[in-house]
C-alpha cells in the first residue's frame, strides 16, 4: 500500500508543478491560485503574509504587471517522507531574476499550494 502511495506522488507531483509552472511561464495569476490552498502563506519581495486564495491573486496580479514574466525555470523538485512536495525555480522577468519556491501538501491530487515566495536571487 505505501509503495503504491508513493509511486502515485511521483506521477502527480510532476502534473501539478507542471502546470504551476506554466502559470508562472505566463505570469497568469488566475491560474496560478487555482492551486493554491484556500489561505496561502504569500511571500512576495518583502512583503508576507497569509492571504486567501482571492487576496494571494491580486497580489500576484500586481506582480506580474510590473514584472512581466518572461520565462520560468523549474531548479528543483523534491519530496518530503510526510508527503509533501516542492519545487524551487528562477522566475526571470523583464526587470530582474528572481528565486521562487512553492511547497504543496495533501495527497494525490489533491495537493494544492500552501506557500508560495518570490524573493531576489
Amino acid at each position: 500500500m505505501i509503495k503504491l502511495f508513493i509511486a502515485s506522488l511521483l506521477f502527480v507531483v510532476p502534473t501539478i508543478t507542471g502546470d504551476v509552472s506554466k502559470s508562472l511561464n505566463s505570469g497568469d495569476a488566475k491560474m496560478l491560485s487555482s492551486f493554491f490552498h484556500w489561505t496561502v502563506e504569500l511571500s512576495v519581495l518583502d512583503e508576507e503574509s497569509v492571504y486567501s486564495k482571492t487576496q494571494a491573486e491580486q497580489i500576484l496580479k500586481k506582480f506580474f504587471k510590473e514584472h512581466p514574466v518572461v520565462k520560468y525555470e523549474s531548479v528543483h523538485l523534491g519530496n518530503a517522507k510526510d508527503g509533501s512536495a516542492f519545487e524551487i525555480g528562477n522566475l526571470i522577468t523583464k526587470n530582474a531574476t528572481y528565486r521562487t519556491y512553492l511547497l504543496l501538501k495533501g495527497s494525490g491530487s489533491e495537493q494544492k499550494v500552501h506557500q508560495f515566495r518570490i524573493e531576489d536571487e
